[in-house]
């Protein structure tokens, strides 16, 4: 029963519009912003920001005026929508696995409410494409749901959420091997408590 009310929940959330929608409702985006305050602030910087969906989230939490923003998705929908609706940001429908940026392009790189959605060999495949875009001095920030004592709502709708691989915080931290300087934290975000991570490049 559960899985079956999951996967409706997923087919209409495959709707661009829909998903939209649901962000703006269920996420306060303000949290988020003022958490990555200190890494965001001053302009100038080269952002990837892996899964980026309909760009809504990165548009509410990055000034895509101020720094050079790109948006990736595996989903083509999604990228369609950003494009059309975000245009400061440049958007590109492509598997983060093989990103298509030279070595040490970006400033920062951000993965927001992403790797729940992906099992453990999936992540880090992506995070090591990450890392090799990434200047050495560049920064990692991510951001992840987990579940939470004394939230039953935040619970149910985490059990029903459409990624299945959702961790406790040292879970996302482990898969973070090809970083370092790890900083690990947490915050409200909407219902729900998210850990985040600052981290920077290891070196090759």
């Amino acid at each position: 029963m559960a899985m079956g009310i999951t996967r409706k929940i997923s087919k209409i959330l495959d709707i661009p519009a829909v998903f939209v929608l649901q962000q703006k409702i269920g996420n306060t985006f303000s949290t988020l912003r003022t958490h990555f305050a200190p890494e965001l602030a001053g302009g100038g910087l080269s952002i990837l920001d892996v899964g980026c969906g309909t760009g809504t989230c990165g548009a509410n939490f990055i000034d895509m005026k101020r720094n050079a923003y790109t948006g990736v998705d595996i989903v083509p929908q999604y990228i369609n929508w950003a494009a059309a609706h975000y245009p400061h940001g440049k958007y590109i429908a492509h598997d983060a696995r093989s990103l298509p940026f030279p070595d040490h392009s970006f400033d920062v790189a951000t993965f927001v409410g992403v790797l729940h959605h992906m099992d453990d060999q999936l992540a880090m495949d992506c995070l090591a494409s990450v890392r090799r875009v990434l200047k050495p001095t560049g920064q990692l920030l991510v951001a992840e749901p987990i579940f939470s004592d004394g939230k039953p709502l935040s619970s149910f709708f985490l059990r029903h959420d459409r990624g299945n691989f959702i961790r406790p915080a040292d879970g996302y931290e482990k898969l973070l091997r090809d970083f370092q300087d790890i900083r690990q934290d947490r915050f409200p975000f909407s219902l729900h408590t998210f850990a985040s991570f600052r981290a920077r490049p290891r070196p090759a």
